[in-house]
């Protein structure tokens, strides 16, 4: 048995080197807009009458610049990124014979290091040690002496923004960096709000007195028009399924309340086909709890913390996707100790593999033998498969269609990215293997976790078979599983010679770990299998009273403490620009996340046999309940939902720890909504945009 299991985890490690992941197809840039309506909107000699309208048109044409390209907000302290403003764009019109003209908002990117041009728009004075300020602004007479100072500190700081534009040359001057310089492929990313005849470069030479034949080097991402989202196949599948789940759930819990609250007859007494979708006692049963003496009770507070833990992560890394206004601060609180707290997150996802080990085996342990495995194999794996699948397809169909029509925003471009993906790969999600096939255009990129789980369940009947022999069967098989799963993740880790953190790793090595090691069945099944000893151990001992020597407890809970303090602290070393240790990144890479599972497995069975002590009373309260039984909901769902919400952005945010924690929308106490309210609206950065969407809280 041993020997098949290495054989199992060796093929699939070779498999990992030799073929990489399978991409079925080439894959274009992906769009989920009306393509055609771009081109047939296109018209160079009416574009020519349009920007001589403009010409001719002062407020109108003023409406287009205003919404349009300019130095970026925040171009002193490394802010490269410039929305315009994208509604205000999409909303202009011409009157009159003119009344074709409509505002399309475009994305370009303009690399810094232009050959062929010069830059009259940035001033040579920002290029000086020395700033005459009545040149740069104008309007300012004054400057304080401390601003002054901060400003050129920052300018002799090694990752200024002077370091990514200018360098010396030989002869002491100034010049712009030259393609071949590692800060040369430094790009601004701009808006621009231009006549929807027109071409971006029409547009830029009519604006900007012929500016891209003087030579400016340009790309354009992508533009917009209103009315752009066309529906699709899609679109009336979901229609048609959330339709009828809307109808089903009204018609039940017309029927519920009819039945229990109006005739006032016991709720047990209804028919519980009728019910099925009742909201009244769907609710009810939420936060109806029954115990049992094998019930882990702490498994709930520690699920929903780790869930919380989840969320918290994912707000901080897409609250960053439209770009920030002080990227050089975001880099350097990154680098700080106290940004442990979200930058060792990743770690919780291997709590949510060690929770899936221990309750499968205690669960089926309890349950069946061998012989009924084998003969419900079928069953067991279509129980664990239907579990997953009504939240999973809600979301897959979710982000393919309703998302993409209830928000839009200058930054849209990039949840069209998820919708394509769940237009054209939706059923490698569904199927659970959107790690190793297409893996680069997941539909939900966060659910690689549920194939990576779903993957060991499949694997975990070679365990459980001897599991449900005998105790010695049981403990050989399951000692056989984890060492092999590490020997095998060890010589793998080792082959590709991954760093021990994706924010370290370099821009062309950051790839290979997130597709080869990240979501690598493979690299993340040691903390699953160390789970199921845990969860033998724990049935094992159910019915016995465990007695421990108050010295080895203290001991045990010191340990924990240690291991549990040294991998949330390795964080900090690993993403640092010197670290350089290749030996022990294999090490790190292989034992870390199996040491986390058996930390965490420890402080389980510490509190199912009750040396929990204050732990245990707090990760057994009853509040945590009905958070525990949504967390594969919040999981599934969060991340897009926080993509709509962040691509809705109408200017890079300002980085700091608060605002990047995600708000309620509500608060439980009536008392206190309002001051919230106005704490995070008057952190804004920019006036919002008036519609009923945006301003409805998620």
């Amino acid at each position: 048995m041993m020997n098949f299991i290495i054989q199992v985890f060796f093929v699939c490690g070779l498999c990992n080197c030799v073929f990489g992941y399978l991409e079925l197809e080439s894959y274009n840039k992906p769009n989920a807009f009306d393509l055609d309506l771009y081109e047939n909107a296109l018209d160079s000699k009416l574009c020519q009458s349009d920007l001589a309208y403009l010409q001719s048109n002062t407020y109108l044409g003023a409406q287009f610049l205003d919404a349009g390209i300019r130095l970026p907000r925040g171009f002193l302290i490394g802010n490269l990124a410039d929305l315009g403003n994208y509604h205000q764009c999409l909303s202009i019109r011409g009157e009159d014979e003119h009344d074709h003209l409509r505002g399309k908002y475009c994305s370009i990117t303009v690399p810094l290091s232009q050959e062929n041009i010069q830059w009259q728009w940035i001033p040579d004075a920002l290029a000086k040690n020395d700033l005459p300020w009545a040149t740069l602004f104008p309007n300012v007479t004054h400057v304080s002496e401390n601003w002054l100072r901060k400003l050129k500190d920052f300018q002799n700081r090694q990752s200024s923004l002077r370091r990514f534009l200018w360098q010396k040359t030989d002869s002491g001057e100034l010049r712009r960096l030259p393609p071949d310089s590692p800060m040369g492929d430094l790009s601004l990313n701009l808006a621009i709000c231009i006549p929807k005849s027109c071409t971006t470069g029409e547009a830029l030479d009519s604006f900007f007195s012929n500016i891209t034949t003087s030579g400016l080097d340009y790309t354009e991402n992508y533009c917009r028009l209103p009315n752009d989202k066309p529906f699709v196949a899609a679109d009336y599948v979901a229609f048609a399924v959330f339709g009828l789940v809307g109808l089903l759930t009204i018609i039940s819990t017309s029927y519920d309340v009819h039945h229990t609250v109006i005739r006032k007859k016991d709720p047990k007494l209804s028919s519980p086909l009728y019910t099925s979708f009742s909201i009244f006692t769907n609710c009810r049963r939420l936060f109806s709890y029954s115990s049992t003496p094998k019930t882990i009770e702490c498994l709930d507070g520690l699920r929903s913390i780790a869930m919380t833990w989840v969320v918290l992560g994912h707000s901080f890394s897409t609250n960053l996707i439209g770009g920030v206004v002080n990227p050089l601060d975001n880099l350097e609180w990154v680098k700080q100790p106290y940004s442990i707290y979200v930058t060792s997150a990743p770690i919780t996802v291997d709590t949510f593999l060690l929770l899936s080990g221990i309750l499968l085996v205690y669960t089926v342990a309890g349950k069946m033998g061998r012989e009924t495995l084998l003969k419900n194999i079928h069953l067991f794996y279509l129980n664990r498969l239907l579990r997953l699948f009504p939240i999973l397809a809600t979301a897959v169909l979710a982000t393919a269609s309703v998302f993409h029509h209830v928000a839009d925003g200058p930054l849209w471009q990039l949840f069209v990215r998820k919708v394509y993906n769940c237009r054209t790969y939706w059923w490698s999600t569904l199927l659970h293997v959107q790690n190793y096939m297409n893996a680069s255009y997941m539909c939900l990129g966060h659910t690689w976790y549920i194939a990576v789980d779903v993957q060991l369940h499949i694997i975990s009947p070679l365990v459980l078979y001897w599991v449900l022999t005998s105790k010695r069967a049981a403990w050989y098989g399951l000692t056989a599983a984890l060492v092999t799963s590490l020997i095998a993740a060890t010589i793998f880790n080792a082959a590709w010679g991954f760093k021990s953190s994706a924010i370290q790793a370099s821009i062309e090595n950051d790839l290979n770990y997130n597709r080869y090691y990240y979501i690598n069945t493979l690299c993340r099944a040691p903390p699953f299998f160390v789970g199921m000893i845990y969860g033998y151990l724990l049935y094992s001992v159910q019915d016995t009273q465990i007695r421990i020597k108050r010295p080895i407890l203290l001991l045990t809970w010191s340990l924990w403490f240690g291991v549990v303090s040294t991998v949330l602290y390795l964080t900090y070393p690993m993403q640092q620009a010197e670290w350089e240790h290749p030996v022990l990144d294999v090490f790190i890479n292989s034992f870390m996340r199996p040491v986390w599972g058996l930390a965490i497995g420890w402080m389980i069975f510490a509190c199912a046999k009750g040396y929990g002590g204050p732990i245990n009373w707090f990760l057994s309260l009853r509040a945590w309940k009905a958070p525990s039984r949504l967390s594969y909901a919040a999981y599934v769902l969060h991340y897009p939902l926080l993509f709509v919400v962040n691509c809705t952005a109408l200017t890079p945010v300002y980085f700091s720890d608060g605002p990047f924690v995600p708000s309620t929308g509500s608060c439980p106490c009536p008392v206190l909504h309002y001051p919230l309210l106005f704490v995070v609206n008057c952190t804004a950065l920019a006036p919002v945009y008036f519609s009923d969407g945006p301003f409805v809280s998620l």
